[in-house]
């Protein structure tokens, strides 16, 4: 019981205690700790506060007595502990040179949480994990990714309806060929590889809903809609 308080009280203080004023009285030695201590911050929010987590345990923070609330909220804690141990090397990168870390190969990181995930998550709280990161940080920079690769005229020529179309088919379609391994790292590998493919791309764009030009929207059947990519 002793040892649920502990943990219970970590993952609570991350929401009680505001980080900056612990970084000003406890870490004037080391800042470098202070911004590790909120990198853990971080960690926890990311898991504890996705929809995904409240919808599988609802009340998770004020239920804790019950056993599966109570592992999922130790297995976050060692999870974010590893984690963050492992990239304390990438984390001195970004807190001293953020530009420079901007521009790490994603994939190392991506791979680190890999190990702790495994290590630390059992296979309930490990899918759950995996389904949020792809759901946030994974399906962002591939939605930014798809964006950039379409030329700047389209934005201006197709209408809003038809290019949100033709972008979330291509998430929805890459996603689907990307995530059949549970791995972060083989996922964004993936991506990687198929959009900087422009055939690859190309054969999934084919199978996507035409862009229509702007001035045919709403106007027309979609047999007269004038298709021009």
């Amino acid at each position: 019981m002793i040892r649920r308080s502990i943990i219970f009280l970590t993952i609570l203080g991350t929401f009680l205690v505001p980080p900056l004023t612990v970084a000003r009285d406890d870490y004037n030695e080391d800042p470098f700790l202070a911004f590790l201590d909120l990198e853990k911050v971080s960690c926890i929010k990311e898991i504890l506060l996705h929809p995904y987590t409240k919808g599988q345990y609802p009340g998770l923070l004020s239920e804790q007595k019950i056993e599966s609330h109570y592992t999922m909220l130790k297995e976050i804690d060692q999870f974010c502990n590893c984690s963050i141990s492992k990239r304390q090397v990438e984390l001195k990168l970004k807190k001293r040179r953020p530009i420079e870390w901007h521009f790490l190969d994603r994939k190392k990181r991506l791979g680190m949480e890999d190990q702790c995930a495994m290590a630390k998550f059992g296979d309930k709280a490990m899918e759950l994990y995996y389904a949020i990161i792809v759901s946030t940080r994974i399906r962002g920079g591939l939605e930014n990714r798809l964006v950039k690769r379409q030329p700047t005229s389209i934005r201006f020529f197709a209408s809003s309806k038809s290019y949100s179309e033709r972008i979330n088919c291509l998430q929805s379609k890459i996603l689907r060929r990307c995530t059949r391994i549970k791995s972060l790292r083989n996922t964004y590998q993936c991506i990687e590889e198929i959009t900087a493919s422009g055939d690859k791309l190309q054969k999934l764009e084919d199978d996507c809903p035409p862009l229509i030009e702007k001035e045919n929207q709403g106007n027309d059947t979609p047999e007269d809609r004038k298709q021009f990519i």
